[in-house]
């Protein structure tokens, strides 16, 4: 990661910010699927925040919030799921996404029982396909349109080695 960046368990306060970071009801939906409310109440994402099994931390610059994500570890299985990826809307085309998806890896092999990054992206979502197949993320499934809603999703894989 840059010098200037760093990561912390995401809070409260994030939530309120991040809430205002979805301008229209697709851009919640590509963030948190088609279950999404909008507009995104802060006191859900607060609560989403505190989620006993999802792990959320702030990706910040210089001190300052920039992006958010979160990540599920699945020990039996060895490997760490990401997911509710999101840079502020000014922060996006900076190429911020490599260093916050490097602090991702980081995260999932700090806890030593993930040898691999999942995630799910809808097909749709080209900026975030890009930046994941940059950031070295290969595709291993597609799933139609169907129960993930009516975009196909692409499952994303990292090895974590």
């Amino acid at each position: 990661m840059r010098p200037d960046a760093a990561l912390r368990p995401a809070t409260a306060l994030d939530a309120m910010a991040v809430a205002r970071w979805f301008r229209t009801a697709e851009e919640a939906v590509l963030w948190a699927g088609p279950g999404a409310p909008w507009p995104v109440p802060p006191l859900w994402l607060a609560r989403e925040f505190d989620h006993p099994v999802r792990r959320h931390y702030a990706f910040t610059l210089s001190g300052r919030l920039a992006g958010v994500f979160s990540v599920v570890f699945h020990p039996a299985q060895r490997r760490a799921h990401l997911i509710h990826v999101a840079l502020a809307p000014e922060r996006r085309g900076q190429g911020l996404s490599r260093d916050l998806l490097q602090g991702v890896r980081e995260v999932a092999l700090s806890q030593g029982a993930a040898e691999r990054l999942t995630l799910n992206v809808f097909e749709r979502n080209a900026p975030a396909v890009a930046a994941y197949l940059r950031a070295g993320f290969r595709a291993y499934a597609r799933a139609p349109a169907g129960r993930e809603g009516p975009d196909a999703v692409l499952r994303m894989a990292l090895a974590l080695d």
